[in-house]
């Protein structure tokens, strides 16, 4: 409940460490999800459960959590996200269930130093429409499904509480750092892509791969699941590359390759270490834009620019 590095006194000539009252939210987030590729019957979906839990270590009590329920929703358009009954340690009243923002008010409050513990199921569709997320497209021989944005997420909590105001203003959500422990299951025949490290993978009889993924310190979890595709992997400054791209794109990849060799070094010497100890970079289609990045998980529309464009996304 400590942070010992936010303030420091001065005695003598020596600067010592004053260990202040932290003031944050840590979260833990448990994925259980199942990734299912479109079909003569479904559109493609990903479906699980958010095992959410929160310790509140501010000095307020948290009367209600704010959570973000997707980023594809348009006030003009049903939500991709379906979300079922949400359970929780403190008695919750649940509004906003399939809405932008869903607010759970907690009876009772969750004190200074308490855990709260909410269990939120879902469902997310997969959209071929520009510019909605999480997309799903396919060209020639190639597949993709790239999973943005597609489960509830708790909502940035201020250094002075929530902000309800303008969380209804981005359809992107924006979110603290957390901890995240993934169960992923998806069919044998796809690749997949993952922001967190992939710790643990297994077979099952069902036809299916299992995967267990962590990831200590994000903003969120991403992942790309294609067919078609080829991936390429490499370690720059102890960060997990993966480049996931058509094989037609392998001369291209190569330039993106070497970009990063440069780029990385270049631009953890100008702003200090990365955060992150893995990137991947894939190619996507009906993502509505150029490139989009969030988090250490980053996404071209068809190829992977080895250029300006990539400069500065990796800047992000």
């Amino acid at each position: 409940m400590f942070d010992c590095i936010r303030s420091k006194i001065i005695l003598g000539s020596f600067l010592l460490p004053i260990c202040l009252p932290a003031n944050r939210l840590d979260i833990y987030y448990n994925l259980d999800i199942y990734f299912h590729p479109r079909t003569n019957q479904s559109d493609g979906f990903i479906e699980g459960v958010n095992h959410v839990r929160i310790v509140n270590n501010t000095q307020k009590e948290l009367k209600e959590l704010y959570f973000h329920n997707a980023g594809n929703h348009y006030s003009k358009q049903e939500s991709l996200t379906k979300i079922s009954t949400v359970r929780c340690s403190h008695s919750a009243r649940v509004s906003g269930q399939d809405s932008l923002v869903m607010k759970l008010g907690l009876f009772p409050p969750v004190h200074p130093g308490e855990t709260v513990i909410i269990d939120i199921p879902f469902k997310t569709y997969f959209s071929a429409s520009n510019p909605q997320l999480p997309a799903h497209g396919a060209r020639k021989d190639t597949t993709t499904y790239s999973a943005i944005n597609f489960y509830p997420v708790l909502e940035y909590y201020y250094a002075n509480g929530w902000r309800s105001d303008i969380y209804s203003n981005s359809i992107k959500p924006f979110t603290n750092f957390a901890e995240y422990d993934i169960n992923l299951i998806a069919p044998a025949d796809f690749l997949v892509g993952a922001s967190g490290k992939i710790l643990k993978q297994a077979v099952l009889e069902t036809g299916h791969v299992e995967y267990i993924i962590k990831d200590d310190y994000s903003l969120s979890f991403s992942a790309v699941f294609v067919q078609g595709m080829q991936k390429t992997t490499s370690e720059i400054s102890g960060i997990q590359i993966e480049i996931i791209s058509p094989a037609v794109q392998s001369k291209r990849i190569q330039k993106v390759a070497e970009r990063l060799e440069k780029l990385i070094p270049f631009y953890e010497k100008q702003f200090g270490n990365a955060l992150m100890d893995k990137l991947v970079i894939s190619s996507g289609y009906s993502i509505g834009t150029r490139a989009i990045t969030t988090s250490n998980y980053m996404i071209f529309q068809d190829n992977i620019d080895d250029g300006h464009v990539l400069d500065h996304e990796l800047a992000h």
